[in-house]
């Protein structure tokens, strides 16, 4: 019977070592190295969707409108958090004049957190009279958004007499233009939902659906919209 990759790991190994102990038992050892599997398969699970993450929100296209609607999506993320029991943590913050944010950055914690919240990444729109404006007229404003997950870090033992040195005089763009993260990939730059207030309706373009009462949404209950992406990628 073939335990290694159950002794590479610490939180089975010692299970491993349980299961050697029971030859001749194959109904406990079958028992254990199912319970060893499903250790293993939570472990892949938290790597592809880790329970940490940063959430950026930035004031797109609209000027002091755009701050106000960024700091909009901020407070509607934080109230969803608390609702799913995540802990919150400011890592930075700049604000406007008038108190909105021109960049806000925080780092959630909680079961779930990447898995659920990464479709949000993207610009979002906002159509709505400011009450700035004389003549009625509606503005469009934009913010973008971006989660970059946390994942754990692993550490490796290397032999020293295994590394093969190689040097090459490097060719093309080098510096700041061969590491660009999230920030910089057409997902943050993707229009992919537009808050209309005046028609109390949000649409997501990705699935083409729509849902109302925008108050209650930007109080932190957007658990339909979440839901509805999360469904919409299993089908796919």
């Amino acid at each position: 019977m073939d335990l290694s990759k159950y002794k590479d790991n610490p939180k089975t190994a010692y299970l491993a070592k349980a299961v050697e102990m029971m030859e001749g038992d194959e109904e406990q050892q079958k028992m254990l190295i199912a319970e060893m599997d499903k250790i293993l398969a939570a472990e892949a699970g938290s790597e592809e969707f880790p329970n940490e993450a940063v959430l950026e929100v930035r004031a797109g296209v609209g000027g002091e409108e755009a701050a106000l609607f960024a700091e909009e999506l901020a407070h509607m993320y934080r109230a969803y958090a608390e609702i799913q029991g995540w802990q919150v943590r400011t890592l930075s913050e700049s604000k406007t004049d008038l108190g909105g944010y021109k960049e806000a950055v925080f780092e959630l914690r909680g079961l779930g957190v990447y898995e659920k919240l990464r479709f949000e990444t993207g610009v979002h729109r906002i159509q709505r009279i400011p009450a700035t404006e004389k003549q009625g007229r509606v503005h469009t404003s934009t913010a973008s958004v971006a989660i970059l997950p946390i994942r754990k870090k692993h550490t490796f033992v290397i032999n020293p007499a295994d590394i093969e040195w190689e040097f090459s005089r490097a060719g093309g763009a080098g510096g700041q233009n061969v590491n660009k993260d999230q920030i910089g990939t057409a997902d943050r730059s993707e229009k992919i939902r537009t808050y209309n207030i005046l028609q109390d309706r949000v649409t997501d373009h990705r699935i083409k659906e729509d849902w109302h009462n925008l108050p209650k949404l930007f109080a932190g209950n957007i658990e339909p919209i979440i839901e509805a992406l999360l469904a919409h990628q299993a089908e796919a």
